[in-house]
């Protein structure tokens, strides 16, 4: 695995340990897809997503001036590790927010 590999699947594993102690705060974005934004520090901004055709997930990171730095589609991608990690970062945002919205609904139905 080259360092730039490396790099990447440390960025993808911290969004997820993130994802999962809820220091990185995922919302979805729209009402039909399944894709997923979290606000990082210095105005950086991560989407993670199911590509259209649902056969690959797409990560994009982009800059405080809205210029993408990094671009990741498990369709593309020929190191296994990284198409792993990105895998399990789509995943592990999925379910987490999943189970906050559900643990949100019961919350506010606690009274009835």
């Amino acid at each position: 695995m080259d360092e730039q590999t490396r790099k990447f699947v440390e960025i993808l594993n911290r969004l997820k340990r993130g994802a999962v102690e809820g220091k990185v705060l995922w919302e979805h974005t729209s009402v039909g897809a399944k894709q997923y934004r979290a606000p990082l520090d210095q105005g950086f901004h991560a989407v993670v997503a199911e590509a259209p055709s649902g056969a690959s997930v797409i990560f994009t990171m982009t800059n405080g001036q809205g210029l993408q730095t990094i671009y990741l589609d498990s369709a593309l991608l020929s190191d296994d590790l990284l198409r792993l990690a990105l895998f399990q970062l789509y995943t592990t945002v999925r379910n987490t927010l999943s189970d906050r919205i559900a643990g949100e609904a019961l919350d506010a139905l606690k009274g009835l």
